[in-house]
């Protein structure tokens, strides 16, 4: 026990704590119109401050679902319209890959291979 300090050192007779009395302050603070009176008014304010923080969580909450759910509309958006767009390179590739092929019908029938003029222009008519 030499090494600890003295005031962390348990001496065996700790003081007891004051005993409480009928009389004493806290009963008589309980009686005291004032005090009563500024603890309603305290109780009042922490009753008005919780249902404030209670409507701001609501609020917050609310808004963060509107957002959330903003979110997952615009991702939803921005995965149809890159749907859309790859549906449209495709279409324009094979348009691409049609329109070559044409021309080099129209090559060959210019060559003189005469079996391959008969093919008509992508999007000219019906196929």
């Amino acid at each position: 026990m030499a090494a600890s300090p003295v005031l962390a050192q348990k001496t065996g007779s700790e003081p007891a704590p004051p005993a409480a009395s009928a009389s004493g302050a806290a009963g008589s603070s309980a009686a005291d119109p004032g005090t009563r009176s500024l603890n309603r008014i305290q109780a009042d304010n922490a009753r008005a401050q919780n249902a404030a923080n209670a409507d701001s969580a609501t609020t917050y909450n609310s808004a963060t679902a509107d957002y959330q759910a903003a979110r997952t509309a615009a991702a939803e958006a921005q995965a149809r319209y890159e749907r859309e767009m790859q549906a449209h390179r495709d279409a324009q590739a094979a348009y691409d890959a049609a329109y070559a092929r044409w021309q080099a019908d129209v090559a060959a029938c210019r060559a003189g291979e005469h079996s391959r003029c008969q093919s008509s222009m992508p999007g000219s008519g019906p196929s």
